[in-house]
Order: C-alpha cells, then sequence, then structure tokens
C-alpha cells in the first residue's frame, strides 16, 4: 500500500510539474510522497531487524529509495523552475531563449512558455528556429498517437483520437544516425500536414508564417490546404494563405522575366513579391533570396549601386550569403570602389576558409538563415575568385595567411584575419562587416579520420568540392559541415519539391537569378 502511494503521489507531481499550471499541487504531491515512502522505509527497516531480510524486502526498499530520490529531484526541479521564471521577466537578458529552453524542459505542457519563445526569436528574426521548434513539439507530442494505452475509460484522455500517423516520424529528430543537429533538422513537406494537426492553435499562425518566410511554400501550400478543409484556416492563418499564393505568384511570373532578359520587369515583379513578405521587415530565407535576384537584375542592366544596395540588403538577413557577399564585391570592381571589393572578396575566402574548418553553427547563434553557406563552395569556385583577384591587382589576405596542415585551427588567428580584412576601412564601410562574428557562427567538432562524407551532386558535377580538396592534403582528423540548401536558384513552382525544381532547372541550362 505505502510503497504503491508514495510512487503514484511521485507521478502526480511530475504529470502537475511537466503542465507548468498547478506548482503549488505539484510540491505537495512531492512532499506526501517523501513522507510516505519514508514510513515505508522505516516499516521495511524494523522489518529487517526482526529477523532474516529477504529478497522481497530487499527488492521493497530499492524501490522506496527510488520513489525518494525522484520526489526530492521533482522538488529540485521546482526550484530550478521558480529561479529561471524569475530570470524570463527581463526580456532584455541576453540568455533569455535559452533560459527558455531550460524552463522549458521542466515545464513542457505549457503552451504560455512556447509562445514566449517564439516572439523572442521572432524579434531576432529567427525564422528558420521557430519553424523547428514548432516541428520539435509536433514531433514529441506524435508519440500519443495511436498508443495502446488510450482504451475503457482512459478513452476520453487520449489527445488525438483517432488520429495515425503516416508521414511524420516521432523519432525524427531524436535518431542519432544522422550528423545535423536536431536545431537544423526540416520536416519533410508531407509531414507538415500531421505537425499541424498536433501543434497548440496558438502556435498555428507562427509555424504557418515561418514555412512562407523560410521559402517552404510547397509545405505551406498543402498545410494551408488542410487547415481549409478543417475550418480552421480563419483570421490570421487565411491571410497567411493568401500570401503563400501570392508569393508563389509574383515569384513565378518574375522568374519568368528574368529567363527572358526581361530585367526590368522582374525586378518590379521582385519588389512587389517583397512587399508582400516582408511587411514589417520580418527578414527569412524568402527575403534574403528575393533582394538577391533584384540585385541581379540591377547588376545585369548594369545599374550596380542599386544591385549592391540588393545585395547588402540580403546580406544584412543571411550574414554568410555566399553568393551575394561575391556578386557585392564584383559591384564594387565595376563601381571602381577598389578598397571595399577588396574587403568583400576576402570576406568571402576567408568565410570559406574558415568553413573548410569548421562545422554547424551553435544553437541560437550564428546566421539567421542556413543556405547557400560557405561550405557550399567548391575549390575550383574559390581558385576562380582568387583569379579575378589577381586580374584586378587586389590582395588576397585569406591565401597570405594558409593553416599549417599540420596544426590544427587556429581560431584566434581566424577571426583576427577576419578582423583584418576589414580593418583600416572608415565608417562608410561598416555595411560589410558580419553582423555577428564568425565565431558565433562555427563550432569545432572531430570525428573519426576514417569517416567519409557522400558529395553532394553539386560535387559530382562541378568535380572535387573545397572541403574534400583540402582535407585530401592534411594529416587530421577534422570534416567539416555546414547545413545549407544549394545554392539560390529561381525554378517555376509547377513542382512540389524545391530541391527537385532546382536540380531540374540547373540541368537546362537556362538564366535564372
Amino acid at each position: 500500500g505505502l510503497v504503491l502511494r508514495g510512487k503514484l503521489l511521485s507521478l502526480l507531481g511530475y504529470s502537475l510539474l511537466r503542465t507548468g499550471n498547478n506548482l503549488e499541487s505539484a510540491k505537495k504531491a512531492f512532499d506526501d510522497s517523501i513522507q510516505v515512502t519514508k514510513e515505508a522505509i522505516n516499516e521495511v527497516k524494523l522489518l529487517s531487524e526482526s529477523g532474516q531480510p529477504s529478497k522481497s524486502l530487499v527488492e521493497t526498499k530499492r524501490l522506496l529509495t527510488t520513489t525518494l530520490g525522484e520526489s526530492k529531484a521533482g522538488l529540485n526541479e521546482i526550484v530550478t523552475y521558480e529561479s529561471l521564471n524569475g530570470l524570463l521577466k527581463d526580456s532584455s537578458q541576453k540568455d533569455i531563449i535559452k533560459n527558455l529552453d531550460s524552463v522549458l524542459d521542466i515545464t513542457p505542457g505549457k503552451t504560455d512558455l512556447h509562445l514566449q519563445k517564439n516572439k523572442h526569436l521572432i524579434k531576432r528574426k529567427r525564422w528558420f528556429e521557430v519553424a523547428n521548434h514548432c516541428e520539435q513539439l509536433a514531433a514529441k507530442a506524435s508519440k500519443y498517437c495511436g498508443v495502446e494505452i488510450f482504451k475503457g475509460d482512459l478513452q476520453d484522455a487520449n489527445p488525438f483520437p483517432g488520429m495515425k500517423l503516416e508521414e511524420l516520424d516521432p523519432a525524427y529528430f531524436t535518431r542519432s544516425n544522422t550528423d545535423v543537429p536536431q536545431y537544423l533538422r526540416v520536416l519533410p513537406a508531407a509531414a507538415t500536414r500531421e505537425a499541424v494537426s498536433l501543434l497548440p492553435k496558438e502556435l498555428l499562425p507562427y509555424y504557418i508564417t515561418s514555412l512562407r518566410l523560410e521559402d517552404r511554400c510547397d509545405a505551406a501550400i498543402l498545410v494551408g490546404r488542410d487547415l481549409q478543409k478543417s475550418g480552421v484556416s480563419v483570421g490570421r492563418i487565411a491571410q497567411e494563405w493568401e500570401k503563400v499564393n501570392e508569393t508563389i505568384k509574383l515569384r513565378e511570373q518574375a522568374n519568368v522575366f528574368f529567363r527572358n532578359g526581361e530585367f526590368s520587369r522582374a525586378a518590379s515583379l521582385y519588389k512587389q513579391c517583397l512587399q508582400v513578405c516582408s511587411e514589417t521587415n520580418s527578414g527569412g530565407q524568402i527575403n534574403a533570396v528575393l533582394h538577391y535576384n533584384r540585385g541581379k537584375c540591377f547588376y545585369a542592366m548594369s545599374q550596380y549601386q542599386d544591385a549592391c544596395t540588393e545585395f547588402t540588403h540580403a546580406i544584412s538577413i543571411h550574414s554568410m550569403y555566399s553568393d551575394a557577399i561575391l556578386k557585392r564585391a564584383r559591384c564594387y570592381i565595376q563601381m571602381k570602389d577598389r578598397k571595399k571589393a577588396s574587403a568583400n572578396f576576402n570576406r568571402y575566402l576567408t568565410l570559406v576558409e574558415g568553413a573548410n574548418e569548421l562545422p554547424y553553427p551553435p544553437k541560437n547563434k550564428g546566421s539567421n538563415c542556413f543556405f547557400d553557406m560557405p561550405s557550399d563552395v567548391t575549390y575550383r569556385q574559390v581558385e576562380s575568385v582568387r583569379a579575378e583577384m589577381k586580374k584586378h591587382k587586389l590582395a588576397d589576405i585569406s591565401n597570405d595567411q594558409k593553416h599549417n596542415n599540420a596544426q590544427l585551427f587556429d581560431f584566434s588567428s581566424f577571426t583576427e584575419r577576419l578582423n583584418a580584412t576589414f580593418t583600416g576601412l572608415n565608417a562608410t564601410f561598416t555595411e560589410l562587416c558580419c553582423k555577428k562574428g564568425v565565431a558565433n557562427q562555427v563550432v569545432v567538432k572531430n570525428r573519426p579520420k576514417a569517416r567519409q562524407d557522400l558529395p553532394r551532386p553539386a560535387e559530382i558535377a562541378d568535380g572535387s568540392n573545397l572541403r574534400s580538396s583540402l582535407n585530401s592534403r592534411t594529416s587530421g582528423t577534422k570534416i567539416v559541415r555546414f547545413l545549407g540548401d544549394p545554392p539560390s536558384r529561381a525554378p517555376s513552382m509547377k513542382s512540389s519539391d524545391p530541391r527537385l525544381l532546382q536540380s531540374e532547372f540547373d540541368t537546362n541550362g537556362g538564366r535564372e537569378p
């Protein structure tokens, strides 16, 4: 009796704690569990002293000791929660998202905290992480779908009655057989339809907006159609659905004009698309790509100042947008501004060199977007850029300070070189600097030497990749990776898979932004 009662009280305390809505009741349940468990332990002790201790008494004492430890740990979690919750009142603190994650580990069922985290991520224009947070939450909830326990008198407690999963894998974000960290994984488009059904309704508008701004229009369309059928698509959700359709329509038209060489009309339509997507300067991958495409239109019309402005907008959204950095350098060449051109070329080369040494950016840090990263640049492209710099007689700072192959990466010298790239430029050149230091965008990770990474399709077509080429020259054990889609293009949106569209368009040899 006492053994079971103590365990049930402990489980009740944890159930109340995880919801985060009744901490006083959770604390009382833990206190009662500790009291009952201690009484039971004393009784077991008396029985053991009165005769030869049996195996059942030894096992009972072990179970009681375990329950006692769990209840005490529950009380400690409540203390930690109250301490962290006090810190959350200061929304200006630097580590507020980290503290929110810690609180959510204790009370994952508190929807208000999930909303608060999304709002802080949106304030920082980190839409990729908004989508990732929602999808991880949905994946955790999906483990309760179709569970056998919800039968009989527990049927009414089923949070998702009648729902069966076909696409969403509950272990998608916890599986360890992939090198991609949890915080950089993206659900397949088909799985997002089921994820929406598992999310709290309060999070739906934020999730749909993140799909649109992260250029996951195929997923946003599937989600929007399902919500319309279910009658949920009202208010802000309905507005997002309209924006998704308008974005796709305008961008398709702009892409057609660009491929036909009508750059002025294409730039005008990209601007209209930006007005749909960035009504509040919201950031996100789609805005970075639209600014980049618009910049290429101006570049093709020899309007280099306007092109430079658009590329700068793209870089302000995605600070490691390698194509945009390179294009802006070429704009400065055309405008005869050698200092800025040199700074941008060297920024490009320094980031690529860093990508060869450093893998994924740390959680909640680095660039706000994760596409067209420096690690996507091939060795052949780097050599072409260096030849271009040599042609224009620009100093290659990164080439003058190569790493010693026998040494590990010197991170301090890397950041010094990055800073040296921009030393001496006056205040008007501050637009060239990364908003966040490279030290915040990348971290070092070692892996066994014998392991080999599969080449990307672009690497197979283009030849040796920069990473594999440089790794072949060294004897170190470091393998480096950045998460990033292939360089942004402007394919049509007829296919449901943007990456499929990417590969289809590349093989056609057409002109695109």
